[in-house]
């Protein structure tokens, strides 16, 4: 899960379609970013995006997620404005296991990266959901 930092106030500050711009040029860093054959990203809501990498390690899911939070932050002049927060999270399928389990723990993840002062990527642990560095 990757969620643009402080967007709200940039579309109080700069408008709507400002704020657009700055969804697109997340999108753009996104995308490029995420390559592999089965790899998928889209918008999951407002501002926050979902990145989905089959057959990934958490380690190697977090090396993506840096360099997606490094090139967003690198986008625009303006750092302040194009920061973004990843949670991710990493399960191997089981029968015990399913999505929403996976996406509550991403969520979490990126929680925690908001409250430890936004522009940063977390990785959960499943199945208990507790954070690890």
């Amino acid at each position: 899960m990757i969620d643009a930092d402080h967007f709200k106030a940039y579309n109080d500050t700069f408008g709507h379609q400002a704020g657009d711009q700055v969804l697109v040029g997340i999108a753009i860093c996104i995308s490029d970013s995420v390559s592999r054959a089965g790899d998928c990203a889209a918008r999951y809501g407002g501002e926050e995006f979902a990145v989905l990498l089959p057959n990934i390690s958490a380690a190697d899911a977090y090396k993506i997620a840096e360099t997606i939070r490094l090139k967003v932050q690198g986008w625009s002049d303006d750092q302040a404005s194009t920061t973004v927060s990843c949670g991710i999270a990493s399960l191997v399928p089981s029968a015990g296991m399913d999505w929403p389990v996976l996406v509550a723990a991403a969520d979490k993840a990126l929680y925690a990266a908001k409250a430890g002062g936004r522009n940063q990527s977390v990785v959960a642990s499943l199945p208990q959901l507790s954070l690890v560095a």
